[in-house]
């Protein structure tokens, strides 16, 4: 019975098919929040979110802004299985003039890697979403970005995110991929 038990709670919280990004809203008891992530340049709490997305939003600079570059906030999922497609989805929008997005990634040995992503310079909440695989190499950690955009010059902006989502879709094969034989007496 026990063994039962923890098999239970081993599959309720095992990342798998579905996963929240941890701190996907990025507040802890109505209070801002900002654990699990971390930044290349900044980045701050900030009192906006989409609908139901509670109170707080992360607000990430873009790159060049007071020197830093590039304005990236990422979180790593050590737990991500090479080969296997996931959609990360976010709500996010951007102050001007940036072009913000968000990303699969990796990391390795403080290196960052951009890999496949979406991007928007909607100045009102709007959802993105990719769908792809973590091209892993040996010594890389997948990564999900959050990219405040990139920006040359003494400009400031800042892209906006809420409501972190990565989710393992199962890849489902073409039955047409395959010839078809026809057997005549």
């Amino acid at each position: 019975m026990r063994t039962l038990h923890f098999l239970w709670l081993f599959f309720l919280i095992m990342p798998g098919l579905s996963c929240q990004i941890l701190n996907n809203s990025f507040e802890n008891n109505n209070g801002p929040d900002l654990s699990d992530w971390e930044w290349t340049c900044h980045a701050e709490s900030f009192e906006n979110a989409p609908q139901g997305g509670g109170k707080w939003c992360i607000q990430v600079p873009s790159g060049n802004t007071q020197g830093c570059y590039p304005g990236f906030v990422y979180q790593k999922v050590p737990w991500i299985s090479k080969d296997k497609m996931y959609t990360l989805s976010a709500w996010v929008y951007a102050d001007s003039p940036p072009v913000v997005g968000i990303n699969f990634g990796k990391i390795n040995n403080g290196n960052i890697t951009l890999l496949e992503g979406d991007t928007t310079t909607s100045a009102s909440w709007t959802r993105l979403q990719v769908t792809s695989e973590f091209s892993l190499l040996t010594g890389d950690t997948a990564i999900v970005i959050l990219n405040g955009g990139l920006i040359g010059g003494p400009a400031q902006g800042f892209g906006y995110f809420d409501l972190i989502q990565l989710e393992e879709i199962s890849k489902t094969k073409n039955t047409t991929d395959h010839p078809i034989f026809k057997l005549y007496p």
